[in-house]
């Protein structure tokens, strides 16, 4: 992260409305996330309200990586998988979004005598969790808009195969946000087609 602020007065200056909007958007969908249940488990249970600050510093760095490739390239308006890009490629990086889960021990963890697999997984994956289903929000990719010779169970495999694989990715590859845009550009025509 960036440590020196100064250039965040310029960005400000610049970007503010922007940089603003930003924010409200980020905000308003992370505490969606937060107030969300993903098959029977309730995101509040398991993780510490998204962090209001680590969410600003998000989008400040976005902003300021786009400025940056604006002043040295002609992209006038970024396209939104350069934003959806550079806003997961942060997110990332800032982790907003904390497990409650110290240790093993903890009995939410637990079902019946054995441990449950899928909290644990969610619990150590929250913000993979959070941004794979925001990225493809914003560039409009779902199981709906899969290939029109798809069946419905298909176009639903194919989907969370998709995520799955982007999740994946973000978790355990290193990556720059360049690489993520191209995964998204790829995403946005193959194997989902929009509609």
């Amino acid at each position: 992260m960036r440590t020196v602020y100064g250039n965040y007065i310029e960005l400000y200056d610049k970007y503010g409305e922007e940089i603003y909007n930003w924010c409200i958007i980020l905000k308003e969908q992370a505490f969606a996330f937060y107030n969300k249940n993903i098959d029977g488990v309730s995101i509040s249970d398991i993780a510490y309200e998204p962090n209001e600050i680590l969410i600003e510093e998000v989008v400040l760095n976005t902003i300021d990586d786009l400025n940056r490739i604006k002043n040295y390239h002609d992209v006038s308006k970024p396209s939104m998988q350069k934003y959806a890009a550079y806003i997961g490629f942060w997110w990332q990086r800032v982790k907003p979004l904390s497990p409650k889960v110290q240790n093993l021990k903890d009995s939410m963890l637990y079902k019946g005598n054995e441990l449950d697999r899928f909290k644990i997984t969610l619990c150590e994956s929250l913000n993979e969790t959070f941004i794979t289903d925001l990225l493809f929000s914003y560039i409009n990719i779902n199981h709906e808009h899969s290939e029109v010779y798809c069946s419905e169970w298909e176009k639903k495999d194919k989907y969370q195969d998709l995520k799955g694989s982007l999740r994946y990715f973000l978790k355990y590859r290193h990556y720059s946000a360049q690489d993520l845009e191209l995964f998204l550009k790829g995403a946005d025509v193959c194997p989902l087609i929009i509609s």
